[in-house]
C-alpha cells in the first residue's frame, strides 16, 4: 500500500511540474534593438546673446540674437528664445549663422523685456 501511494505521489507532482511548464505563454515577439548607449549623442543648451532692441514694440517683439556660440550655426538648426514677460519663439535658421553673427526674432508686442536664447549642440 505504502508502493501504491508514492507510486501516486510521483506522478501527481510530476504531473503538476509538466502543467506548470505547459502553462508558460510562448513568447513570438521579435527582438527590439536597443540603441547603443556609446553611440548616442546628447544634446547640450548653448547660451547665445539676446538683447531687446530698445523700441517700442507696438505690432510684434523683435529680439536681436546673436550666435555667441563661438561655432557656426547649420542651416536648420533651432534658436530658442524667451523673454521676461512670458513671450517666446523658435527660429529654424534657413542659412547657415556664422559665429557672431544675428538673427532676429518675432514674437507678441512688448516694450520693456529682457531676454534669453540657447541653441542645443
Amino acid at each position: 500500500m505504502k508502493k501504491l501511494f508514492t507510486v501516486i505521489n510521483t506522478v501527481l507532482v510530476a504531473g503538476a511540474l509538466t502543467i506548470s511548464l505547459a502553462a508558460q505563454t510562448k513568447n513570438d515577439r521579435p527582438q527590439v534593438n536597443r540603441p547603443d548607449a556609446n553611440k548616442m549623442q546628447v544634446l547640450q543648451k548653448v547660451a547665445m546673446t539676446c538683447k531687446n532692441p530698445g523700441s517700442h514694440q507696438d505690432v510684434a517683439k523683435t529680439p536681436d540674437i546673436t550666435n555667441s556660440t563661438g561655432k557656426l550655426l547649420k542651416k536648420g538648426a533651432k534658436v530658442n528664445w524667451t523673454s521676461s514677460d512670458g513671450d517666446k519663439g523658435t527660429i529654424t535658421l534657413d542659412k547657415d549663422l556664422a559665429a557672431g553673427a544675428s538673427v532676429r526674432g518675432l514674437g507678441s508686442a512688448g516694450q520693456s523685456y529682457t531676454c534669453q536664447a540657447w541653441t542645443m549642440q
